[in-house]
């Protein structure tokens, strides 16, 4: 016979039928918790909790506040210099000094940044960046000669600390991030860059206006930001080779990167037998079809939008526009490349890297064409902001393809390459626009642009479906001998 139930074993059943019961597994039982669960809905808690990891929060925070302190110190920089002495030419000089270590730099960075820990040498350029920006704002507050000389030198050094931390936070992002969220935190990078661009210029000119040594306090103090983010990281190991990168673990995993990893003992011989050198680094992309094809594309692409760029002023002041509206509408670039670069991220991640750089090099095409034949200012520097909104695809596409496909003891390098080759059609394309617009006026620019994206958009596909153009034939066998010797060092 059974007792009948009583009070406290009838609450306890109700408690146990409202509560959920755990599997051994972590999952919900039959509750309110676990019918949620079965709907696909997690709790508001789990949702609250940041999706990214805490140390890649930790190196995009960094970054973004470092990149807006640079951006503001190379603003003011000239400025500064047209005031200490009214000479146009060493303006244009602390303006050289300040972008030429970013061009020649990048390939020895990259190279730095394969034997050298990248956590390590981040740390030290910021470093490096906090002792430049206070001699300096402390020399324009207490000096009264010789700014000129610390000034020129402070900025030619910031630049190459600029350089060597730019490459090494480009490979690093694989450090930090799984696999399984790359996609999605590269499009996060990409975005940082557009919005310090933003954000930066227009703060550097405001903070000069106010007192000529803020933009390098600035400066001071976004360095130190960066510091701290990255003593905080979990992570101490950001180095390229070791025990995981060389055999232990293959190459291409990604590994839950929020625990610390431990080192493991290296000499400086098993450094320099595994990393490859710079023409290493050359044959490696003169055999990888995608990363020649896409990068000589986006070189020339680069070059080109100077003179779009130039040529698109040179309309809007024509049709009287006002300055500030020219550069609103030059902003729509800075605009397109965020929206660009948030899209690329959560977009689909089907689409092969060929598929989105053949499709974004036609869409250039298009824009370029409604450039050329539109006369309105307006029409062009819409244009402009889509052409930058394509150009963010592009970048998240390299970097996505750079960071999972490149070995690890070669990113650093290929990085470098990458960072030289479209930096420097830049730098080309800037000195070189003025002579094109001013030797075939705004139209035949125009009709020179369209020409060369069209180049662009067929060369594309042609080049990334044949695998024996771009072969230098006399180097073939050198390249394949070296290709051998690099993959028995590394493996």
């Amino acid at each position: 016979m059974t007792a009948p139930a009583t009070e406290p074993n009838a609450q306890a059943a109700r408690r146990a039928r409202s509560t959920p019961a755990g599997d051994g597994t972590g999952s919900p039982g039959p509750g309110r918790l676990g019918r949620r669960y079965e709907h696909g809905r997690e709790p508001w808690r789990r949702r609250l909790r940041p999706r990214r990891p805490r140390d890649f929060t930790l190196l995009w925070t960094g970054s973004a506040v470092s990149q807006i302190g640079a951006l503001n110190m190379s603003t003011a920089a000239p400025l500064l210099a047209l005031a200490l002495t009214r000479s146009p030419v060493f303006a244009g000089w602390v303006l050289a000094v300040g972008t030429i270590p970013g061009l020649l730099l990048h390939v020895p960075a990259g190279l730095v940044a394969d034997r050298v820990d990248r956590r390590k040498i981040m740390s030290v350029c910021q470093a490096v960046r906090i002792a430049v920006a206070s001699v300096l704002a402390a020399g324009l507050l207490f000096l009264d000669g010789g700014r000129e000389i610390l000034l020129i030198t402070a900025i030619a050094v910031e630049g190459c600390a600029v350089a060597f931390y730019d490459v090494a936070e480009t490979v690093a992002i694989r450090h930090v991030v799984p696999r399984d969220t790359l996609h999605p935190a590269v499009g996060k990078n990409e975005a940082r860059q557009h919005m310090a661009v933003l954000l930066g210029r227009p703060l550097g000119g405001t903070l000069y206006a106010i007192g000529h040594m803020f933009p390098f306090v600035l400066g001071v103090v976004t360095a130190l930001v960066s510091c701290l983010s990255l003593h905080w990281m979990r992570t101490r190991d950001f180095r390229a080779i070791n025990k995981r990168a060389s055999g232990a673990m293959p190459d291409d995993s990604h590994e839950m990167h929020d625990k610390v990893t431990p080192k493991d003992q290296r000499t400086s011989q098993d450094i320099h037998q595994q990393s490859p050198g710079i023409l290493a680094g050359l044959l490696f992309l003169t055999k990888d079809r995608f990363l020649r094809s896409a990068l000589g594309a986006c070189a020339l692409a680069n070059f080109l939008f100077q003179t779009v760029m130039l040529l698109l002023v040179v309309r809007a002041q024509e049709q009287h526009l006002s300055g500030s509206m020219i550069g609103l509408l030059l902003a729509t670039s800075g605009l397109g490349g965020v929206l660009g670069s948030m899209l690329a991220g959560r977009g689909p991640r089907r689409a092969s890297p060929r598929r989105v750089v053949i499709i974004c090099g036609a869409v250039w095409l298009a824009l370029i064409l409604v450039v050329a034949l539109s006369q309105s200012a307006y029409y062009g520097l819409m244009a402009w902001g889509a052409c930058g909104f394509m150009g963010a695809q592009i970048n998240v596409t390299l970097s996505i393809y750079e960071l999972t496909e490149v070995p690890s003891h070669m990113q650093g390098i290929v990085a470098g390459f990458n960072r030289f080759l479209t930096t420097g059609a830049l730098s080309v394309g800037a000195l070189c626009a003025g002579y094109i617009v001013a030797a075939l006026d705004t139209d035949g620019a125009a009709i020179l642009a369209a020409g060369g994206f069209t180049v662009v958009a067929l060369a594309i596909p042609v080049l990334m479906a044949s695998d024996h153009l771009l072969r230098i034939w006399p180097l073939r066998a050198a390249t394949a001998a070296l290709a051998e010797d690099t993959e028995a060092a590394a493996g």
